[in-house]
């Protein structure tokens, strides 16, 4: 993409800055992951009117339409009174569901942990949940709108381990106990192993104050 640029495209003042964008995005991609494939396709086109900048697809291996598109918009939201650029993409659930039905026909491990949040604290619920996959958490966001039906939907799925992000953090376990974490910074490392609080025996996480409750989740 680089290399031909001079040769090929005509150097329209509009044109030139566009390819310069495009050879930006390029660049930040496979700084982020070298191994991603990316095809720049002058070509491309959508048929929503908004977009202002950049459009783009993704695929999958043996999947014959895009499973994902989007593009730059930043213009629409002044129709909500809103002025400020956005991006955006939707995902087309069907094909991508289709290809993993394929691909991992065997059930997915549940998450280690499910992380809820209400919505006054949605700041405070992303920071704690990329705080915990940092730490090597294999953990899933909660799209409930209430705590019960998080919990019921941990239970569903299998997952253990159940945290409500409101003004205290609480580590619920799913069939065990609860307890209250006043301190949200200091969160889990798994050095402490083999505690047992009540009926349910659960792996310790270190720095984190005893439990205020011995109540379960059922």
């Amino acid at each position: 993409m680089c290399s031909c640029k001079q040769r090929t495209f005509p150097k329209v003042p509009r044109f030139k800055a566009a390819l310069q964008e495009l050879e930006r995005l390029y660049r930040r991609i496979m700084q982020a992951d070298p191994a991603v494939q990316v095809l720049v396709d002058f070509g491309l086109v959508n048929q929503a009117e908004y977009y202002t900048g950049v459009v783009f697809r993704g695929y999958l291996p043996g999947v014959g339409q895009p499973v994902l598109s989007g593009g730059r918009y930043d213009r629409l939201l002044n129709d909500f009174g809103l002025q400020k650029p956005a991006i955006g993409f939707a995902i087309q659930l069907d094909a991508v569901a289709g290809y993993l039905q394929q691909t991992q026909p065997q059930r997915p491990t549940p998450p280690a942990a499910l992380v809820y949040w209400t919505q006054e604290q949605s700041a405070r619920g992303f920071a704690f949940l990329k705080q915990l996959r940092k730490q090597g958490l294999f953990c899933e966001s909660s799209l409930a709108e209430s705590r019960e039906e998080a919990e019921a939907y941990a239970r569903a799925r299998g997952i253990r381990r159940l945290y409500v992000v409101e003004e205290q953090i609480t580590e619920v376990l799913i069939g065990g106990s609860r307890y209250d974490d006043k301190a949200a910074a200091d969160r889990p490392d798994q050095r402490t192993a083999g505690k047992r609080y009540g009926n349910t025996t659960r792996t310790g996480w270190a720095g984190l104050p005893k439990p205020s409750s011995q109540k379960g989740a059922g």
